[in-house]
């Protein structure tokens, strides 16, 4: 059983597909900017927390495109959710999923996916087309909710963000 959930735990959490979903948040980030400006390098690192925990992820799925960052977190603080620690402990997965979080950054920087602008600490995507081959339909609610994340942030500024999911940067 252990080696099954293990096996399982490692599909789900790799970094070629942390590289997929960092690039549709990018994207979906940049795409939502009048300025089309590039996203902040430490919004990467939300990415991941956000769409590999299921309760988070099923909070995602179920908030419009246009409800934004704000209604998302707030779903966490109703009375009759008692969720209120999942969104809490999100700055401690953040922190223990920074390993995948940065090698799935740099698969996406190798592959040609994203671009990092060093001096500005800033990503954007290189490409907008999706890849040819055919990707496993699993995958890609998680690419759509990663650009609707990056949607959400594109609206908001570095602090503002923090402040709403409880994080630091």
């Amino acid at each position: 059983m252990a080696t099954t959930l293990s096996e399982e735990v490692r599909q789900v959490q790799n970094p070629a597909l942390g590289a997929l979903l960092e690039w549709r948040f990018a994207f979906g980030y940049s795409k939502s900017r009048l300025d089309a400006s590039a996203c902040p390098l430490p919004l990467l690192f939300l990415v991941l927390p956000l769409l590999l925990h299921e309760e988070t992820y099923r909070h995602i799925v179920s908030t419009r495109s246009t409800t934004g960052l704000r209604g998302f977190a707030a779903k966490f603080g109703t009375s009759s959710s008692n969720e209120g620690d999942i969104l809490l402990a999100l700055h401690d997965r953040v922190r223990s999923m920074r390993p995948l979080s940065f090698e799935s950054l740099q698969i996406a920087y190798v592959s040609r996916l994203l671009a990092i602008d060093i001096l500005y600490g800033t990503v954007f995507s290189l490409t907008s087309t999706f890849p040819k081959s055919q990707l496993s339909e699993s995958i890609l609610p998680l690419t759509r909710n990663a650009e609707k994340v990056g949607t959400w942030c594109a609206a908001l500024t570095l602090p503002e963000i923090a402040s709403i999911l409880k994080v630091r940067f």
